[in-house]
């Protein structure tokens, strides 16, 4: 099951995820992607700055709306997982700014071969993980359930 760029955009994400499981095979996996709220760059608040989950209710689904509620950061990510009885199997940041044009990359993007730019974001995968959280701007995760939680 696939869950692309939507729980930044849920009120209340341990339950959206609780709900996901519940149609997840014991032997299945979720794959949840999401804007990375430990980027450099990240203006919203994150999760766990969020005081009451319940005044979000209001903004959430809004047409025309860019509707992130809140970010996730890699930490908050797998909190909630756990908190929804979800295994994090494997948790990747993602989308430096040598892939995503951002911090004025955009244009060496312009004269870089793109296989370089793509060779620059593999070989940022090996920078240290304080580093690596800041500088990506997206999260993707692979979770399971928690057989003896399941529900």
């Amino acid at each position: 099951m696939i869950a692309g760029e939507i729980i930044e955009h849920v009120a209340h994400p341990i339950e959206f995820l609780s709900h996901l499981k519940k149609f997840v095979e014991e032997d299945g996996h979720l794959l949840l992607t999401t804007p990375n709220g430990g980027y450099l760059r990240n203006r919203l608040q994150t999760y766990s700055q969020i005081k009451d989950l319940t005044d979000l209710e209001r903004n959430q689904f809004k047409p025309d709306a860019d509707g992130h509620l809140f970010l996730i950061t890699p930490s908050e990510l797998s909190q909630i997982a756990s908190q929804a009885g979800l295994n994090v199997d494997r948790l990747l940041v993602w989308g430096t700014p040598f892939i995503s044009g951002e911090s004025g990359f955009r244009i060496l993007s312009k004269i870089l071969p793109t296989k370089l730019c793509y060779f620059l974001e593999r070989s940022s995968q090996r920078l240290s993980t304080p580093i690596l959280h800041k500088i990506a701007n997206s999260l993707s995760v692979v979770l399971s359930p928690n057989v003896a939680d399941r529900s």
